[in-house]
């Protein structure tokens, strides 16, 4: 029996419950808000924490992405919104200033960034152009502020649109179009590229979850090597599933779908013992099928073949240890207060 597409989005729901993931409802771009003022961390390790984050890219080549400018402007307003709070707008305004100089010097032209961090870094640049022209210490602090705030809309409106493709995907996995499946993942994916530069958690717990899912889709379409390769990176940005406790059955039409899969699975390990990833992927179904055991089992294997697998190790259990399932919960991301006028 075929299940509404409208109640697949429930079950993701249901999913994202029990994996116990509380996406934060702060925002980057919103003032922040404190009854206590916090005083402003140490400006010159805060500029030389956004040097390297840059530099990280530029040494590698690598084009800047819209999650690369949003974390150096979420470390940008640790410095200026203390410094705000404390009186001080002049330096405020010119860190703010000073982060959206370097970020388009490090970047010069539109090449060296992807489209929408082109645009992002374009909007920077309008931002410093018209502080320049500004006396009062306030005002400009505020002219950057609005210029931080357009990228950080801009990540936040990729990052809805990644989360709304993730879950088109699980409605047509669940209906078994795993093709259609497969691209709504693909392109989910494609954000989270975009949004990369920082740590995990800024990017939405669907997004990351599309690479086990596009992984999914594959299996489900025979294509082993590739499900066993998805899995794996997908695995490398979502952490939270050693804490998980969920069944993979719940995200088919129809449970014998991956039965018949695993069925596969299990038969391509035993006749290509040495391959680690193929290997890996049975002990993650096994893991989230309900045979916990037999995933110890597996991930004891993995191990063996490369010691510091690092799926293995997420998922794998010492003998002995807990369950790391249930009441782990991640607690409540909290209430902000209403805006104060900090930039």
């Amino acid at each position: 029996m075929r299940i509404h597409p409208l109640l697949c989005t429930l079950n993701m729901f249901r999913l994202l419950s029990v994996l116990l993931i509380v996406v934060s409802a702060a925002n980057i771009a919103a003032p922040i808000a404190s009854a206590v003022e916090e005083p402003a961390p140490d400006r010159g390790a805060t500029r030389a924490r956004i040097d390297e984050l840059t530099k990280a890219f530029t040494v590698l080549k690598h084009p800047a992405t819209l999650g690369l400018l949003r974390e150096a402007i979420a470390l940008s307003i640790s410095f200026g919104a203390p410094a705000y709070n404390a009186g001080d707008h002049a330096a405020c305004g010119d860190f703010y200033a000073e982060t959206a100089v370097n970020l388009v010097k490090a970047f010069p032209a539109d090449a060296m960034a992807t489209q929408d961090a082109a645009r992002g870094l374009r909007e920077l640049r309008a931002s410093t152009e018209r502080a320049a022209h500004i006396t009062d210490a306030d005002r400009r602090a505020w002219t950057m502020r609005f210029g931080f705030d357009q990228v950080t809309m801009a990540c936040d409106a990729m990052g809805q649109h990644g989360t709304m493709l993730a879950r088109s995907g699980m409605e047509y996995f669940h209906r078994a179009d795993y093709e259609e499946a497969e691209l709504a993942f693909a392109s989910a994916l494609e954000i989270q590229t975009e949004l990369s530069g920082g740590g995990i958690d800024s990017i939405p717990w669907e997004v990351r979850f599309a690479g086990v899912m596009r992984g999914q889709t594959r299996l489900a379409l025979g294509h082993i090597a590739d499900a066993a390769a998805m899995v794996g990176a997908g695995i490398a940005v979502t952490p939270e599933l050693a804490k998980a406790d969920f069944d993979l059955h719940g995200l088919y039409g129809e449970r014998v779908e991956l039965d018949h899969a695993l069925a596969d699975l299990a038969v391509y390990v035993d006749q290509h013992p040495q391959e680690v990833d193929a290997r890996f992927l049975l002990g993650f179904e096994q893991r989230f099928t309900g045979r916990k055991d037999e995933a110890e089992k597996t991930f004891a294997r993995v191990l063996i073949l490369v010691p510091g697998h690092a799926g293995a190790r997420l998922l794998g259990r010492p003998k002995g240890a807990a369950d790391a399932g249930g009441d782990a919960g991640a607690g409540d991301a909290g209430e902000g207060g209403a805006d104060s006028a900090v930039p």
